[in-house]
């Protein structure tokens, strides 16, 4: 999303101008601190080990290195062109879809790729990437925000576009750039007055999981069942989303927010039913998540792939027909991966910030 000066950028570029660039001296405090910028923009446990890149390029047209990674992501400090604070770390189909959109090609997205801008991030227009000066519909944020890219195929037409929404939106709708924008933000509680201090304290453990803006209109539910087999109803919200407190069944602190195609998945995992998921779907766990097993989820005790974690996490489940197989199974792993694959439930699980042993 990225990326206001894309296409400025093409233009002011004369390769065979250029000179390579690696740069290996630490004590350069310039160079410093490009790289302390760039690796703010994403969870510590993928900056540490990512590639960063500056703004400039080599001989050979892409962006020079200031220091070699060996997790596959790569990371771009403050772009010094906009208003903002707006580093970025990109994985590998991020960063290939963003060099075509450099020069302009359309890019051939075949599985998912993300994108980290923990420090906000600004576009010219939300719905012309080829815009390069303000438009009217000019976004800007500094709340945290995730970037998604998906194949073609994916419908992405039940998402808002607009940029100014509280949760999801698509940048560059109807475009081959199209993406989505993922809010991430730190959750700030936003409590209505209510006389049960037990309830009171559900809610404000549940609104814990998703950023403020979405949480304070949502739908706050109990682990109880009514007589329709539904969660019980601690408060009604208005926005689409749905959160729940700690599970008092697991010992780490796990409540979580779903948005409606979420909810109607989980609800078909707690039926024993397969899931009909036709467009992307997400899930808050800001305050961590735990599972029984990573790769059965029928497990109902710890099992040898038994995953925890206090870092906080956004899952995402999409249509089935999106390949998921280069994304990894191992719950351990500093990005992205894949829980519970190959079954009707499985989906892809996204670290947004760092676990408490890491702060």
């Amino acid at each position: 999303m990225l990326f206001t000066r894309a296409f400025k950028i093409v233009f002011i570029m004369v390769a065979a101008s250029l000179a390579v660039l690696i740069v290996t001296a630490q004590d350069d405090s310039e160079t410093q601190a490009k790289i302390e910028s760039a690796m703010s923009a994403a969870p510590a446990a993928i900056a540490q080990d990512a590639t960063i890149l500056d703004w400039e390029f080599d001989a050979d047209g892409k962006f020079v290195v200031l220091r070699e990674g060996t997790n596959g992501w790569s990371c771009l400090p403050d772009d010094p062109s906009t208003p903002v604070n707006n580093p970025i770390c990109l994985d590998d189909v991020v960063m290939e879809w963003f060099y075509a959109l450099l020069a302009g090609e359309e890019p051939s997205v075949t599985v998912p790729g993300f994108s980290y801008q923990l420090q906000g991030d600004e576009a010219f227009s939300n719905s012309d990437p080829g815009v390069t000066e303000p438009a009217a519909d000019h976004w800007m944020s500094t709340a945290p925000y995730m970037m998604v890219i998906l194949p073609a195929e994916v419908d992405l037409s039940g998402f808002s576009t607009d940029e100014h929404s509280d949760g999801p939106f698509v940048m560059w709708a109807g475009t081959p750039y199209q993406h989505i924008m993922v809010p991430v933000g730190d959750a700030v509680l936003v409590l209505t007055a209510q006389d049960d201090s037990e309830t009171q304290a559900k809610i404000e453990n549940a609104m814990s999981a998703a950023p403020a803006a979405i949480a304070q209109d949502a739908t706050i539910l109990d682990w109880e069942f009514d007589a329709d087999g539904k969660f019980v109803v601690l408060r009604e919200g208005t926005n689409g989303w749905t959160c729940l407190p700690d599970d008092p069944g697991t010992p780490t602190n796990n409540p979580i927010c779903l948005d409606e195609v979420f909810m109607e998945w989980f609800y078909a995992f707690m039926g024993g039913d397969e899931p009909n998921v036709t467009v992307p779907g997400f899930v808050y766990t800001l305050q961590g998540e735990q599972v029984f097993s990573n790769s059965d989820p029928g497990t109902t005790e710890p099992a040898a792939d038994h995953w925890m974690s206090t870092a906080p996490y956004m899952s995402i489940v999409l249509p089935a027909s999106v390949d998921l197989s280069d994304i990894t199974t191992d719950e351990h792993s500093d990005g992205p991966f894949v829980m519970w694959a190959g079954t009707p439930y499985q989906h892809l699980m996204v670290p947004v910030g760092d676990s408490e042993q890491d702060q």
